[in-house]
């Protein structure tokens, strides 16, 4: 049986009747209703209702929800940005292994439509915030699932700026804004989000040479490149994060592994996802099972894509050697 209340619900919601069981708790859409409208039933098993401020095709838990109450639930399917989160007013429970102890917390929810990269970053916030990032798989935050990656160290310098950079499968995860340092003041921060659209490798390492023979390093049995201009068959991504300051010097050199009928490569770097602006040209200098090298910098703070592909009909293995500076 499901009752009626008028609540005080936050934002766009403020004051609407919203029709939910005694519970608060739902199995389907049809189980939430707010002034007539259909809600969605999240994976939490709680109801969630649209809210602009919280990306495109944004929800937000309502106030009834238990510890996501409010709770924003983002669908990664476009790069966008949230307003501001006060940690004042944030959790004082610590989730992740990154954040010391009492670190108060908030949470966004997040929904994939496809396995992908995601980048986060925090802008540096008016008051300075210095923040810690998480990922946990599932909903937020109830019983969160398994630490999927966390930013132990501050890589960016003395700055109050953090960012995350990390592999994610279809479905829920949850993202976790955390207190760098429960002693200091508290302070606000913005979220920027960028999912990539694609899966690949992130390289977070100022340098590391990747040999043939894995999944990660052939063309073969990649998803399609995203234009013609450099290289219309399967091509192999690794998304290079990159720090706010002075530009970051990318040099990067793929080796294709020489045998007949194997791979030629064709190398290029692109901004944000891989159907976006290129960085300089495609590189195909070498036809045939020849070097392809590129050396440039690049700006940030900002997420970049080396990508490998086949730039004519046979697919194959190579190896990358990489460096930033």
């Amino acid at each position: 049986m499901r009752a009626i209340r008028c609540t005080a619900i936050p934002l766009a919601l403020l004051g609407a009747c919203v029709e939910i069981s005694p519970e608060h708790t739902c199995r389907m859409a049809s189980d939430c209703t707010l002034d007539g409208a259909l809600g969605r039933c999240e994976a939490s098993g709680s109801c969630s209702f649209p809210d602009a401020t919280c990306g495109l095709d944004g929800h937000r838990y309502h106030e009834r929800s238990g510890p996501r109450s409010g709770v924003c639930v983002a669908s990664l399917a476009g790069p966008f940005s949230l307003p501001p989160i006060d940690l004042k007013q944030a959790r004082d429970t610590t989730r992740s292994t990154c954040a010391p102890a009492g670190a108060r917390e908030a949470y966004v929810e997040l929904s994939s439509p496809v396995p992908q990269i995601l980048f986060v970053d925090t802008p540096p916030a008016s008051d300075g915030a210095r923040t810690r990032l998480a990922l946990r798989g599932g909903p937020c935050p109830g019983a969160p699932g398994p630490e999927l990656a966390c930013t132990a160290t501050d890589e960016c310098g003395p700055i109050a700026y953090n960012r995350l950079a990390v592999g994610i499968g279809q479905g829920t995860s949850c993202l976790v804004v955390e207190e760098a340092d429960p002693a200091a003041a508290a302070g606000s921060v913005q979220l920027r989000l960028l999912p990539a659209g694609r899966s690949g490798r992130v390289l977070v390492e100022s340098s590391v040479t990747l040999p043939p023979g894995s999944a990660e390093t052939t063309t073969c049995g990649q998803p399609a490149a995203p234009d013609a201009m450099c290289g219309a068959s399967s091509t192999a991504a690794f998304a290079v994060p990159v720090c706010p300051g002075a530009p970051a010097q990318l040099s990067v050199t793929v080796d294709p592994v020489d045998a007949p009928g194997m791979l030629d490569a064709a190398l290029s770097i692109r901004s944000s996802v891989p159907g976006g602006a290129m960085v300089g040209r495609c590189w195909n200098d070498n036809p045939g099972q020849a070097l392809e090298m590129v050396s440039m910098q690049l700006g940030g703070p900002e997420l970049y894509w080396i990508l490998v592909a086949s730039a004519g009909a046979a697919c194959g293995p190579f190896s990358l050697s990489y460096s930033r500076q």
